[in-house]
């Protein structure tokens, strides 16, 4: 496989957006075939995620992908995502990607939700017994 390769290029992009945003990008790893045509960008989930992939969130992530994808590649495609795929057969080697308070801070998601609501995010020391 080159570096070129879409299966290449969809690991370098989803790990970078795991990295910004780990709580949105915790699903990309799940990708089951990635390949790449005519600008269409065709990734294959599972189809447990097919709710996830319809949600805005799913949308806004895809605009990313794309910037992200021309930033690798030099090519402009069209992010189409399917839940097409089967389940995986066994859990994905990480472990569960923990947040932390700067990935809540930092999530565009909750951003919004902030300025949409007028809503403050507090910390809160929780103590563990």
């Amino acid at each position: 496989m080159s570096d070129d390769d879409p299966k290449n290029v969809w690991e370098t992009v989803a790990n970078e957006i795991s990295r910004r945003h780990p709580i949105r990008g915790a699903w990309l790893g799940q990708a089951i075939d990635v390949g790449e045509k005519d600008a269409v960008l065709r990734v294959v989930f599972p189809v447990s995620l097919e709710k996830q992939l319809r949600m805005p969130v799913a949308e806004e992530l895809g605009r990313l992908i794309q910037e992200l994808w021309m930033d690798r590649t030099g090519r402009k495609v069209a992010f189409r995502p399917e839940a097409t795929g089967a389940e995986p057969a066994a859990p994905p080697a990480a472990g569960p990607v923990v947040p932390t308070a700067d990935d809540f801070e930092n999530d565009p998601g909750i951003e919004a939700a902030v300025e949409l609501f007028g809503a403050t995010l507090e910390s809160q020391n929780v103590k563990k017994s």
